[in-house]
């Protein structure tokens, strides 16, 4: 097992920040995450916090983490899994971890934490400090004690020492990682610039740490390899690019911004980020309630904006009758849905993938809509910008799944160049003389968007069912069984136009892993293990849950025997009629965690096994 310092000096690591909620380990996490992507290194972040506002302080469920995969290489040589190190702020930290955390990880803990009371609040007596010490891969150093020395002498208040202490950890980490202080001070500053009462203590602690790291390396040297890479890259979370990508799609449809929604965990951060972007073709609307928001969103669309909305899984449901109006009113609607644990509350904090049933069939009547899944924090935001083409294209509301992994987590993204996104065109009827409506474009199938307030464009519109050309209101059965053929035949037409699914592997693989949404790299990074050691497996991720890609059907029936996996009760599974096809299998966690890629590979090595038996 590497001394602790010698993990950080690898030019591959992954990091674990732990302890209790007060202690600022998000904060601390984000802030270390985005030094090192400016320092060049690519980064995927994941965060765990519970979902009380304040837990008992120093319990387990009051434990709060930010996982750090940190390389120097475009592609990590490992999953980023499970920690290289941990650093423990407290007990309650410690006696959270996974055993396969106290197998393959170096453990430093915070000795002046760890005391009769601290160790009370996490159910544990002195005897368990000596057998934690006891273990070889366990070190400890006394991190609260030299942060409040060093702020004492320099006058602070307690109150104040104590909530920096997050910021001396960040110094202490930011030497030991070669990050300039310079930077590190500038983004504490830009951090603070509306509470500058903080900042004094907080570069304080900040240049302590940095103090403190310095003698920790002088007494074990290492040395971080620094490499810088080329291309325009910041760290981004999924409910950032989110925002970004909104923004981004109204200026290549040229249209203004309406955004609409109400505070939802995971997804209230979206609603967070583009009221502080402040741009000033946008409308950022914090509507009283969940319906209130995709009414007003629907209203906007009317009157000509890019409507979007965000919501989680209980926002979802009370958005459905709204989302049918969209379908019949035939109005173009981006709605974002960052999963979380359910059903019911849940739990508000943790991920999941169980909203799939939900975006594909929870309307009344027949509501046909395309649902796309984003893979990573960074694909939040080509998949927003691709729905918002779609929605507009095919005059749709459109279902963007999302979910608190990638709401929360970070990775490096390559910012694109304006030059290379594509305008996004739209069905405008021209010639208002003699304007229908409801006249299709008869390569999409989709209705012109004519705005509210158009000269010449008045049209009856609303929920009711509609003659096929002049949109006026019919209950004739020939109207409804035409325009109900109308709207499902321009969904499933996408399905010719979004392009088709890649297969990673060999289409003959003995086993191909089917999966979606953020479980795409800890499946991917199991089958490349899996592969290194000689199964014959591959996998095909799928982006369009709704319409399906038109060669999927190509790939699952080539397969000898197919798994698909997904963190619900086996949603995927069941809409692609697993349940009647022998050849198929479903893996599935609800945890309220991400796939661990061992737990994959596990499952793999499992299959086969099963298939050598049945042969047997």
């Amino acid at each position: 097992m590497k001394h602790w310092l010698q993990v950080l000096a690898q030019k591959e690591f992954t990091l674990k920040l732990s302890g209790d909620s007060g202690d600022g380990i998000q904060l601390l996490g984000k802030l270390l995450a985005e030094l090192l992507a400016n320092q060049g290194w690519d980064i995927r972040t994941q965060a765990d916090f519970p979902a009380e506002i304040r837990a008992p302080r120093g319990s387990v469920r009051g434990v709060s983490s930010y996982l750090i995969h940190a390389h120097q290489h475009h592609a990590p040589t490992h999953s980023g899994d499970h920690p290289d190190l941990i650093l423990a702020i407290n007990p309650a930290a410690v006696r959270k971890l996974k055993n396969i955390e106290w197998e393959q990880s170096c453990i430093l803990y915070d000795e002046n934490s760890f005391d009769a009371k601290s160790l009370k609040r996490a159910e544990l007596d002195g005897n368990w400090l000596t057998a934690l010490n006891a273990r070889a891969n366990v070190d400890s150093l006394n991190l609260s004690e030299v942060h409040k020395t060093a702020l004492q002498k320099q006058g602070f208040l307690p109150k104040d020492i104590e909530r920096s202490r997050n910021l001396f950890v960040l110094g202490l980490l930011g030497y030991l990682l070669a990050i300039p202080i310079e930077q590190s001070e500038h983004l504490i500053q830009q951090r603070t610039i509306d509470k500058p009462e903080l900042l004094p203590a907080n570069l304080a602690a900040l240049q302590a740490g940095y103090s403190h790291g310095r003698m920790l390396q002088d007494k074990n040297p290492s040395q971080v390899s620094k490499e810088t890479q080329a291309e325009t890259q910041r760290l981004v979370n999924g409910n950032e690019a989110i925002a970004l990508a909104l923004l981004t799609a109204a200026r290549l449809a040229d249209r203004p911004l309406f955004y609409s929604s109400y505070p939802i965990t995971p997804a209230t951060d979206i609603l967070h980020e583009l009221a502080k972007l402040r741009c000033p073709s946008s409308h950022v609307h914090q509507a009283e309630d969940e319906i209130a928001a995709i009414g007003a969103a629907i209203g906007a669309a009317f009157g000509g904006h890019l409507a979007a909305c965000a919501t989680s899984g209980p926002g979802l449901s009370l958005k459905s009758e709204f989302l049918g109006l969209a379908v019949m009113a035939e109005l173009p609607l981006v709605i974002i849905d960052v999963q979380r644990a359910g059903p019911s509350t849940g739990m508000p904090t943790k991920t999941s993938q169980s909203d799939l049933n939900q975006a594909l069939f929870g309307r009344h009547g027949d509501s046909p809509l395309p649902v796309l899944a984003c893979s990573s924090p960074a694909d939040c935001f080509s998949t927003v910008i691709k729905a918002t083409r779609i929605a507009i294209d095919a005059m749709t509301p459109v279902i963007v799944l999302s979910d608190a992994t990638l709401a929360f987590g970070s990775e490096n993204w390559r910012v694109p160049r304006w030059s290379s996104l594509a305008k996004i065109n739209q069905h405008n009827s021209t010639a208002l003389t003699g304007f229908q409506p409801y006249a299709r474009d008869p390569s999409t199938g989709s209705r012109p968007w004519i705005a509210a307030g158009t000269e010449g464009g008045i049209h009856c519109l609303g929920g009711l069912e509609k003659e096929p050309i002049s949109g006026r209101v019919s209950s004739l059965p020939e109207d409804h069984r035409q325009m109900s053929h109308q709207r499902r035949q321009k969904i499933e037409h996408l399905s010719h136009l979004l392009g088709e699914d890649a297969l990673f592997g060999p289409l003959s693989a003995d086993l191909m892993i089917l999966s979606w949404g953020s479980t795409l790299h800890a499946v991917r990074s199991a089958v490349i293990e899996s592969q290194s050691q000689g199964y014959s497996v591959s996998h095909l991720h799928l982006q369009q849950l709704m319409p399906l890609a038109s060669n999927l059907g190509e790939f699952l029936h080539s397969a000898h025997k197919v798994l698909v996996a997904e963190l619900n009760d086996g949603q995927l599974y069941h809409y692609l009629g697993g349940d009647r096809l022998a050849h198929m299998a479903s893996y599935t966690e609800q945890t309220g965690l991400g796939f661990a890629s061992e737990s994959v590979v596990a499952e793999i090595k499992r299959q086969f096994a099963k298939e050598s038996s049945c042969q047997t």
